[in-house]
């Protein structure tokens, strides 16, 4: 079943944009075509995608569209970049020789015979080609280019080995490097300006963590790493330094009136939550008090990870370490925002979950994926014809098995839901699998961290020889993993169109679900038009790919992280996903206001019960300003389930925040 293309305006736009993941070589200043603006003779649907947000003033205007220079990109400039991608008016091209791994000698004589000019060449330090060997040329080879035009070429220097040998000598002429004893901060600083002054270091840093780990800047490029300690997963998080307390932040001298002191400043420590700022009174400095309000249970949260124990097998301790969040490893992270939040959390390691029992995370509101993900393969498109998006997992295949559903591995191999590993038997999920096998919640949202995951237009490899395969898009349609879980019934799914990293897994699970639970960080706050310092308690998942400057509006965009891109599907109708929103509209945003003063004056959640509630609402008595501080700012008329909703946001959003910047 192919899935309908009209379903979500981001499947349109993701069309679009797919491009981008293969720009390898930053633009140049001028395109060689209109909207070129990686200047390779060709114009992708990306390219037309960025001329047109520009045209809207979504985007800043560059000068490979902008082609007057006037800071405007008009309707005809749009036009002749879409003229440009179908090949109206493009100049006849000639085949560009592939250059890599070629002396620079070699390299011009091949450009010269092939009807082009030699361009720039630059150099850049490199320990694994050659030195003055072709690293990366543009246009890439086997592109296309007008006959003359200049080819650019990077050439390995050869720097980087002679400054690795004298790093080595500082490091290893030390006696206190020798041993696996932990130096002082001082000492590893010490070591740092030591390496810094090495001839050709730019500079040298040090994390700052027990492990001493020091980063080395080379000049001219590259960065070589050191690390006194290895770290192992089992000991890693301990020996990571403790962020300073925050109790200050509570202290009762403050507690003269209700009115906020913008002298105190907010505990700044992590990087993923700082602490709501704290009013000069509080007359419960550690909101003790908010453990009597009674909050739902909010249901349940998955995190299925198929690469635990490969992944520390291949790389011991290296995997906890990329996946740190201020300290702590994500899934930790992730537990404790969300028993804050009122969700229970239950982690499923290497084949747990598998064919065969598949059908237990559909009790699950959140399920996680984190593993390998895999483009269409030709043999498996062939075989079914139509392009798959894959996940790798480590069960093993046995004909003797049944899947969910009662089929056997043995038809569900022959009916393309499955592949199997030639050599050791390990099977792989096809999207079909999904799709036809999954069964998920009425209202279940998918978190996927594999590769390619909701990628919709294939990717492959030229012809050539293996070390010099490019990448190069195809035209098929991909029948993707969001593609596959939208039609099982999901009704929100986020993941990658391209390779995806444990960075950005950290650095796209932890905001959406701070903003879900409803935690605080002020490098991430609403528009300042709506009067709001962090982001309401009841955000719809779809909101977290939304404009920043119109979150509001159902205008969606990719978000990009380092180099990948991470988006998503989704159904039209709101998705909340916890109990305190389950109205409509949802009771806890109608306090949105009262939660604003509560949160930044300290004031305790039980006051809307004790007090408000109990003291005027309940009594259709709705004070002015004048009267009270507080409860004037609830809806008039409110009830005790909103009421008590709003008490759980208050709760709820101090304790998940907290849970952010504990160590």
């Amino acid at each position: 079943m192919i899935p309908d293309k009209s379903r979500t305006i981001t499947r349109w736009i993701l069309g679009l944009i797919v491009m981008i993941m293969i720009a390898a070589i930053p633009p140049k200043s001028h395109a060689a075509l209109p909207g070129d603006c990686n200047a390779n003779w060709t114009v992708s649907i990306a390219e037309v995608q960025s001329a047109i947000n520009m045209y809207r003033n979504t985007v800043a205007p560059t000068p490979c569209v902008d082609t007057t220079g006037n800071g405007v990109v008009s309707l005809a400039e749009v036009n002749s970049v879409i003229n440009a991608f179908l090949g109206i008016g493009v100049p006849a091209l000639t085949n560009v020789p592939n250059l890599a791994g070629k002396s620079q000698f070699n390299a011009e004589a091949l450009i010269v015979a092939a009807g082009f000019s030699v361009g720039t060449i630059t150099e850049i330090n490199s320990d694994t080609v050659p030195q003055g060997a072709v690293i990366s040329q543009m246009p890439l080879a086997g592109s296309k280019a007008p006959a003359g035009s200049a080819v650019n070429l990077v050439i390995s220097a050869n720097v980087f080995e002679a400054v690795r040998v004298r790093l080595v000598k500082v490091i290893d002429d030390d006696p206190k490097t020798s041993t696996t004893t932990p130096l002082t901060p001082g000492e590893y600083e010490d070591l740092a300006n030591r390496l810094g002054a090495v001839p050709g270091v730019e500079v040298a840093d040090y994390t700052g963590d027990t492990l001493g780990t020091i980063n080395v800047k080379v000049t001219g490029g590259g960065v070589f790493f050191w690390r006194h300690i290895p770290n192992d997963y089992l000991t890693e998080a301990a020996s990571l330094p403790v962020s300073t307390t925050t109790l200050w932040m509570q202290n009762p001298d403050w507690n003269s009136s209700w009115t906020f002191d913008p002298t105190i400043r907010s505990d700044t420590t992590g990087s993923f939550a700082t602490h709501f700022p704290v009013a000069s009174a509080n007359p419960d400095p550690e909101y003790t008090s908010d453990n009597a309000v009674v909050c739902p249970s909010e249901g349940k949260i998955a995190i299925v990870d198929f690469l635990w124990t490969e992944a520390h097998n291949d790389a011991p301790g290296l995997y906890l370490d990329q996946f740190n969040v201020d300290g702590v490893m994500l899934y930790n992270r992730i537990i404790t925002m969300a028993e804050a939040a009122g969700f229970t959390v239950k982690l499923f390691l290497d084949d747990d979950i598998n064919l065969g029992n598949l059908d237990q995370l559909k009790d699950y509101k959140i399920v996680m994926f984190v593993g390998h993900g895999g483009k269409p393969g030709p043999k498996t498109t062939a075989r079914l014809g139509q392009a798959l998006s894959l996940v790798f997992t480590p069960e093993i295949y046995s004909s003797e098995k049944t899947a969910v559903g009662g089929i056997s591995y043995e038809a569900a191999w022959k009916q393309g839901y499955i592949t199997r590993h030639v050599k050791d038997e390990k099977i792989t999920w096809t999207s079909l699998a999904l799709r036809d096998l999954y069964q998920p919640a009425p209202n279940q949202l998918v978190i996927l961290n594999e590769c390619w995951g909701l990628l919709p237009y294939n990717v492959g490899f030229e012809e050539g020889t293996p070390d010099q395969w490019e990448w190069v898009t195809k035209s098929d349609r991909v029948y993707n993993l969001g593609d596959a879980l939208m039609d099982a019934g999901v009704k929100v799914v986020f993941g990658y169109v391209t390779p995806g990293t444990p960075f950005a897994t950290v650095y796209n699970t932890m905001p959406f679900l701070r903003r879900l639970f409803g935690g605080y960080y002020n490098n991430d706050v609403p528009p300042s038009r709506f009067g709001l310092s962090y982001w309401p308690t009841c955000m719809a998942a779809q909101t977290f790919f939304r404009l920043p400057s119109t979150p509001e509006k159902a205008n969606y965009a990719a978000k990009f992280t380092g180099d990948v891109i991470h988006t998503m599907y989704a159904v039209p109708e709101v998705q909340y996903l916890r109990e305190v929103c389950r109205t409509d509209p949802p009771t806890a945003n109608k306090q949105s206001n009262m939660q604003q003063f509560m949160l930044k004056v300290g004031t305790p959640a039980t006051a809307l019960s004790d007090y408000c509630w109990n003291t005027y609402w309940s009594k259709n008595d709705y004070p002015s300003y004048l009267r009270d501080a507080i409860c004037y700012r609830g809806d008039n008329p409110t009830t005790e389930a909103a009421t008590k909703d709003a008490a759980c946001a208050v709760k709820e959003a101090r304790k998940v925040t907290n849970a952010i910047l504990a160590q």
